[in-house]
């Protein structure tokens, strides 16, 4: 039973996305490394926690045994029980859970403490603490909905509302949400969350992990386990009209080797852009046909009135059972007149090694070049 629900590209429910900033994504790629999980789309995230369960899952059931695959089962105990997989641990009750098996209601508290450390300042334990509640819906076949409410510091709060607490900046605050739903080969949902993209350490040179959450619709398209196309519409601010776009094709070709082509805009406008929406055509394509059009026979907008395309692509080598390799490209301001060279580049070289025994040691090395300008340039 196991094998055979977790040998599905996604899996039935429920479909609640991993934040790219969870330590389950590191122990994600050391089995990756080590040749324990397989049938992934591993640099497209964020991912659904089911799949990766399933996957678990599937390894264990193929014999392989690490002690990397034994913490993501105690993790995803509660997906495993809730997909019938079998995994060998008894998943935590949540804060509380209402409804029947298959359409639910959970929430489970959250509580953060951290602090922000200056030379010749007092420590700051506000702007890094918080307490507040995770809720996450589920019904099958294919919808969720989950979201994240916190109480904690935002710094100058009371230009966007009232404080819980007078004469503070203590507020309410929804961080993470997300709207699901999938079908057997595709995935849909809208939300407000960071992506990360590409085979980094923190994502690759276009969409990494470090930004701040930002709203925006996506959507993925399965072709079996061989290839995925993604894609994400962000609004960076729609009272400025700043907004971007990006999209990716990532195929795994086979023998560890996993191959990733991607694109991305950032444009001005008064709503998102149909020609980038519906991805029809490249975008650097589809700046050129924007750049073009004209109205009374004049033309709309003039050479240094345009869009900031970017163009990336990386290469994945897993060519040994706990060793890997790494590389990525990204060329910036992908100018859409004749005879013109794009100026700005950036390039990503990585390796990992994972030696497990009685110890586990991970080695990482990654190296990054950004010349001048890359991102900074926005002809608008």
């Amino acid at each position: 039973l196991a094998s055979r629900r977790a040998g599905k590209p996604t899996v039935p429910h429920p479909y609640v996305y991993e934040p790219v900033g969870s330590w389950v994504y590191e122990e994600v790629d050391r089995q990756i490394a080590q040749g324990n999980l397989r049938d992934l789309y591993p640099h497209s995230r964020l991912l659904p926690r089911a799949l990766i369960a399933a996957r678990v899952a599937q390894a264990l059931h193929e014999g392989k045994s690490s002690v990397g695959l034994m913490r993501l089962a105690r993790e995803l105990a509660w997906e495993g029980r809730m997909m019938g997989l079998d995994l060998p641990f008894q998943d935590t009750r949540p804060l509380a859970t209402f409804g029947p098996t298959r359409s639910q209601v959970k929430f489970n508290g959250l509580l953060s403490a951290g602090g922000t450390f200056m030379k010749h300042e007092a420590p700051d334990f506000a702007n890094q603490s918080l307490v507040g509640f995770r809720g996450t819906y589920w019904g099958a076949p294919g919808f969720s909905l989950m979201g994240e409410y916190v109480v904690t510091q935002i710094p100058e709060a009371a230009r966007f509302g009232d404080p819980v607490v007078e004469d503070t900046e203590i507020q309410f605050w929804v961080p993470r949400f997300s709207l699901a739903w999938h079908a057997s080969f595709f995935e849909l949902w809208a939300g407000h969350d960071n992506l990360r993209w590409g085979p980094g350490r923190d994502g690759g040179l276009m969409v990494g992990g470090g930004s701040s959450p930002y709203s925006h619709l996506g959507y993925r398209v399965h072709v079996g386990t061989f290839a995925t196309a993604s894609a994400v519409h962000g609004w960076l601010s729609q009272p400025e009209g700043r907004y971007a776009a990006y999209h990716r094709v990532e195929f795994n070709l086979g023998k560890g080797v996993i191959f990733g082509l991607g694109e991305g805009v950032r444009y001005d406008g008064t709503a998102p852009e149909p020609v980038y929406l519906l991805n029809v055509v490249p975008y650097a394509a589809a700046e050129r046909l924007l750049s073009s059009e004209t109205e009374g026979g004049v033309e709309v907008r003039d050479e240094l009135v345009r869009s900031n395309v970017l163009f990336g692509t990386d290469l994945y080598w897993r060519w040994s059972p706990g060793w890997a390799a790494y590389g990525e490209l990204m060329i910036d301001d992908v100018k859409t007149t004749e005879g013109d060279v794009p100026t700005r580049l950036a390039y990503q070289l990585g390796a990992t090694g994972v030696f497990e025994g009685r110890h586990r040691l991970t080695l990482q090395a990654e190296y990054s070049r950004v010349y001048n300008y890359t991102y900074t340039v926005f002809y608008g």
